[in-house]
């Protein structure tokens, strides 16, 4: 699965925008968010996670330097389901 579009690319810069430290979980989060230049999906007991606008997760975990990433048709399915609870005009590029 694929979310490479420039609808995707574009939905995500604009929520990614208008972002505010509000609107996220922590501060911590709010400025990973814009260090990775990627939109805060959720978070778990060891990292935050995020999606860009070229279908890259990322996770990011407490040491700021552990970063791991994934592209995998797996992983961005159920990340795209929670990423549309959150952020429901990314609703219609759920599969």
């Amino acid at each position: 699965m694929s979310i490479e579009t420039p609808e995707f690319e574009m939905a995500v810069a604009g929520l990614l925008a208008q972002l505010q430290p509000g609107d996220c979980v922590d501060y911590r989060e709010y400025r990973l968010a814009k260090e990775l230049h990627a939109l805060p999906i959720g978070f778990d007991l060891w990292s935050y996670l995020f999606i860009t606008g070229y279908g890259e997760l990322m996770w990011a975990g407490w040491d700021p330097l552990e970063v791991k990433r994934s592209k995998s048709a797996e992983d961005v399915i159920a990340a795209l389901q929670m990423a549309a609870e959150r952020y429901p005009s990314l609703a219609g590029f759920t599969p």
